[in-house]
């Protein structure tokens, strides 16, 4: 299974305690045939962000920065598996790919930023994980006025 991003930030501003916040993350696909099934999306346990649903779009998805679940937004929460093929040096502007969906909660009332996710995964018998440098940021509320966490990052998103 192959993945494709590079040092890109999410985030959602004024979060409240307990309040869920879905994403569109990294695009998936499968190289020489084997379908691959996601089985697991984590962060760094310290990060202060939970990753609490995921699931796999083949076909194109408008999800990414909204409230709410993935499951209110119309994602399919059963769905696992990555079925479309990696595209070739030719078909990188046509071709298809799946969409990690992720669906995040802060762990407590405080801000959270984890630095990267790592995406577990099984296919053809074989089973890994790799981390990507995504990462998913939820300002709460009580830190808008906090210039050391909230600020930091959304001045360096917008700059």
């Amino acid at each position: 299974m192959a993945e494709d991003a590079s040092g890109v930030e999410s985030g959602v501003i004024n979060v409240a305690p307990g309040e869920h916040n879905s994403f569109g993350t990294m695009t998936l696909c499968i190289e020489d045939g084997e379908i691959g099934e996601v089985t697991a999306v984590t962060t760094p346990p310290e990060s202060g962000v939970e990753i609490v649903a995921y699931s796999v779009a083949n076909e194109p998805s408008d999800i990414g920065g909204l409230q709410g679940t993935l499951k209110d937004l119309g994602a399919d929460t059963t769905s696992r598996a990555v079925r479309q093929p990696c595209p070739t040096d030719k078909e990188m502007s046509t071709a298809q790919v799946a969409t990690l969906l992720i669906e995040a909660v802060a762990q407590d009332d405080r801000s959270g930023r984890a630095d990267h996710l790592t995406v577990h995964w099984e296919a053809e018998g074989n089973s890994g994980e790799f981390d990507v440098q995504w990462a998913i940021m939820l300002c709460a509320a009580v830190d808008q006025e906090d210039t050391g966490f909230c600020q930091k990052h959304l001045e360096s998103r917008d700059g």
